[in-house]
């Protein structure tokens, strides 16, 4: 059973408020060294420290979310991929990560929606990887939903 993120996180860092804009930098570039070395559960400490000190950060959500589907932690990505999606709507990132949030958590119609967002913002695509894994994911559903569409 996955652990609610407050749990992996604990309450490790308290008196954020009490912190500079300026450090979001600071933090963001420890979180994103140890998420690099694997240790992503202080990596997921850093990002919600990240997100006392600076809530509107879309990199602070993209590294937190992008830990928490390193860890299968899907449902508990979901709602930190959606607030990606809300500061940045043209950003096509936040729209994959939750594809693949909803995907392996079984909202397979919702994974749908992300994945045709991905789609429809191909031009914003900075990681072609991206576009291709969400065409195949994409057909993929789009086939387990409808038995009647055959996929080329």
């Amino acid at each position: 059973m996955p652990l609610p993120v407050a749990q992996v996180a604990g309450n490790r860092y308290e008196g954020a408020e009490n912190q500079f804009p300026e450090d979001i930098e600071l933090v963001l570039g420890v979180a994103n060294t140890r998420a690099r070395a694997g240790k992503l559960s202080d990596a997921i400490c850093l990002y919600l420290l990240g997100a006392k000190i600076d809530p509107l950060n879309y990199r602070v959500h993209q590294g937190l979310t992008n830990c928490l589907l390193m860890l299968r932690l899907f449902e508990q990505a979901v709602p930190f991929a959606s607030l990606m999606i809300g500061l940045e709507p043209r950003n096509p990132l936040g729209y994959y990560f939750s594809g693949l949030a909803r995907f392996s958590s079984g909202c397979h119609q919702e994974a749908i929606e992300d994945f045709e967002a991905v789609l429809s913002l191909k031009d914003q695509v900075a990681d072609r990887a991206i576009l291709s894994k969400s065409e195949v994911l994409l057909s993929r559903l789009k086939s387990a939903c409808d038995p009647h569409i055959r996929v080329v």
